[in-house]
């Protein structure tokens, strides 16, 4: 059958490996599969010694071994989602602080906007991990203490429109602000 070599297979941060830990390894071609964590994305396969991969940047791919080696997937973030709002009519008045409350199926967590350009603000941005899918705009107290207005639920968009604008403030009360998304071209 020919000879083998011990090949340690190992998943770096943020990911798993099949098959893992050391693996008897010769000519014969072994499948190897490297699979990221929510957020994150394959890079490549790293290879020491006598360890060989088909494809270093396939998640999935073959290796063979002509002497002992290791074997590592290396994971990378995946980039996160800029999404900007426009505040109009009251949303501007008593300086508020603005929150991007986002979550998806399994999380949610709040970021506290900041503004673009020179004060006063005209727009105010969040960065959102890779993964969230929804985001509700919160206006709240200068000190964060006290939620006054917020928007209706909505879906992160995935195309390049990632301003949303308020239209319609809402009474601050029980109706809720509403907008549109459209493509971020900043004027200030």
């Amino acid at each position: 059958f020919g000879k083998t070599y011990a090949v340690t297979i190992s998943a770096g941060a943020n990911g798993t490996v099949s098959p893992t830990g050391q693996q008897q390894v010769g000519a014969t071609p072994v499948s190897i599969t490297a699979t990221p964590n929510l957020g994150y994305a394959f890079k490549q396969w790293e290879v020491t010694d006598g360890a060989k991969v088909a494809d270093a940047t396939n998640a999935s791919t073959t290796l063979t071994a002509t002497a002992a080696g290791t074997v590592t997937a290396i994971f990378e973030e995946k980039p996160a989602t800029t999404i900007y709002l426009e505040p109009t009519g009251y949303w501007n008045s008593d300086n508020p602080q603005f929150v991007a409350h986002v979550w998806n199926n399994t999380s949610n967590k709040d970021i506290i906007m900041t503004g673009v350009g020179e004060a006063p603000y005209k727009y105010y941005k969040a960065e959102v991990p890779y993964g969230y899918t929804d985001v509700v705009f919160f206006r709240k107290k200068s000190d964060g203490s006290e939620l006054w207005n917020q928007t209706a639920d909505l879906t992160i968009p995935t195309d390049n429109k990632t301003l949303y604008e308020i239209t319609s403030t809402g009474n601050g009360t029980s109706t809720k602000a509403t907008g549109v998304w459209k493509e971020a071209n900043l004027v200030y």
